[in-house]
């Protein structure tokens, strides 16, 4: 039996003791507080006395049909298959056999029978005015106790766990008012209002009525149509109220409230009031303010909307940049390789090639392994060479640059809060004893296009190539610095001797969550 199974049966059977008057003090306290804490039961103890003042006639005081999440639908199965376990699951228990009475006078007989009838009669008042009586009680528990409609609809949960409820909320599911408990993940809520939300774990928060949040604890962020203006997001010490915006409310365990809005207007108010009167700020677009636990609000910042998930495709793109390798056409494969013509001029030796996915406004070009003049470019099989090397490589050819850039727009909550780690490696060679030397850059750069770090790995020089025709393999990690947007990739090359005989191959660079 599950614990939502345990959970209908003991709602079912203190219902059914308390309509036959048989409730002891002890359940009726253990009812009273199961109705108070515990949202689902009070949806089913609210199902099951719709279906008790309802058994008798199907289209009578509250018809089960016309009820949206009638015992029909949610409640039926269940019950039935927690009592049919109950049952096969019961200790059993003897009878003893009814011993025959002796014959008694006929004239006795017809006493007794009168008699019986009698009580009979009297019993069956007893048991119609008992049942009215309960009934009326029951209507009147259902007209006045407010039987709460849903108000939104979990539409996506990624990675999400739940606490503190016996009714874990699967995505699709309808809501209605209640405290609920996110310990992990992310939650998407679409009010029926039109407004969506994006809930951040742990948080814990309350559905309050129609386009009306309570945040205790933990982050949000809110996309509110024309039709949802007035969405409010209240909180222990200051209350949103949207004009029409995206904007993100964070919450933490001292309860200072943090606002941020990234489009639009929103009115943030504090709780408490001072000589009558509520403080209250207006902010509009990349503007911030915190509400302390005394009510106070701080001055305007800049909002930091990359503390927050607002959209949760974000989240699910995340899998997409983390550890993959984010280069593009990084072996050279994609191309067709250039000619090697010794007789012609250097800058004309190399057919150049636009290299595909690359920005390559120079002579660099793509060569292939064990082309001929074999003695000329590295050989797979007979000089080092890159795993997997595939059929082509890049040469430099001249003082050149080509470059790649990888928006990594998307992970901005990532980067900034939890933190993104990388690698950066590659087959980076040269010939012989040629000084030529090839450096391969990631640039991180903000959303302004601004550089804020970079990392390298190269050159490799004759002496670490043995003077030889040969690869070596390069890497270096770090971390991506906060506001990080863009990372550019670029391979630059220096010529030394002749042509820049300065070679890369498998270039990779790998991103991780830390």
């Amino acid at each position: 039996m599950t614990d939502e199974d345990a959970l209908l049966l003991k709602v079912a059977r203190l219902l059914f003791f308390s309509i036959d008057g048989s409730i002891t003090d002890e359940q009726f306290v253990e009812l009273e507080s199961l109705l108070q804490d515990n949202p689902v039961a009070r949806d089913y103890y609210l199902d099951l006395l719709l279906v008790t003042v309802g058994l008798d006639e199907p289209e009578g005081i509250l018809s089960l049909a016309e009820r949206e999440g009638s015992f029909s639908e949610n409640i039926n199965l269940s019950l039935w298959q927690a009592l049919a376990e109950q049952e096969v699951n019961a200790p059993a228990v003897a009878s003893e056999k009814p011993t025959e009475k002796p014959t008694k006078p006929e004239s006795v007989n017809k006493v007794k029978v009168a008699q019986r009838e009698r009580t009979v009669s009297k019993f069956s008042i007893y048991t119609f005015v008992f049942s009215a009586v309960a009934t009326l009680c029951i209507v009147a528990m259902v007209l006045f106790i407010p039987i709460s409609s849903p108000i939104a609809v979990l539409t996506d949960v990624i990675g999400g766990e739940w606490a503190n409820t016996n009714k874990i909320p699967r995505k699709g599911e309808l809501l209605r008012p209640g405290a609920l408990t996110l310990s992990a993940g992310f939650a998407e809520l679409a009010f029926d209002s039109g407004a969506v939300v994006v809930i951040e774990a742990p948080a814990i928060f309350d559905l309050e009525r129609d386009n009306v949040l309570f945040l205790r604890s933990g982050k949000l962020s809110a996309v509110v149509p024309k039709e949802a203006v007035g969405f409010t997001v209240q909180t222990v010490n200051a209350d949103i109220v949207d004009y029409g915006t995206e904007f993100g409310v964070a919450v933490d365990d001292s309860g200072l409230v943090a606002a941020h809005v990234f489009k639009g207007k929103v009115k943030v108010s504090s709780v408490k009031q001072t000589d009558g009167v509520r403080e209250s700020s207006w902010l509009t677009q990349d503007e911030a303010v915190s509400v302390d636990s005394e009510g106070v609000l701080s001055r305007k910042y800049v909002s930091h909307e990359r503390e927050f998930v607002r959209k949760i495709e974000t989240v699910k793109s995340w899998r997409s940049y983390l550890d993959v390798n984010l280069i593009q056409n990084p072996g050279f494969e994609k191309n067709a390789a250039g000619d090697y013509r010794p007789d012609l001029p250097i800058d004309q030796q190399i057919t150049n090639v636009a290299i595909q996915d690359w920005v390559d406004d120079s002579v660099a070009t793509v060569y292939t392994y064990n082309a001929t003049p074999n003695e000329e470019f590295p050989r797979s099989g007979y000089d080092p060479v890159p795993d997997n090397c595939g059929r082509n490589f890049f040469v430099g050819v001249d003082d050149n640059e080509i470059y790649q850039d990888i928006d990594v727009s998307n992970l901005g909550y990532l980067i900034d809060g939890k933190g993104v780690s990388f690698t950066l490696s590659g087959w980076l060679g040269g010939y012989e004893n040629h000084k030529d030397s090839l450096l391969v850059f990631a640039v991180f750069r903000n959303d302004r296009g601004e550089e804020i770090f970079r990392s390298s790995i190269g050159p490799v020089d004759p002496l670490e190539r043995k003077n030889k025709t040969r690869f070596v393999f390069k890497t270096t990690s770090g971390d991506l610095p906060a506001d990080t947007e863009n990372i550019r990739i670029i391979l630059r090359t220096k010529r030394g001797n002749g042509i820049a005989d300065a070679y890369a191959d498998n270039l990779e660079i790998r991103l991780s969550e830390k």
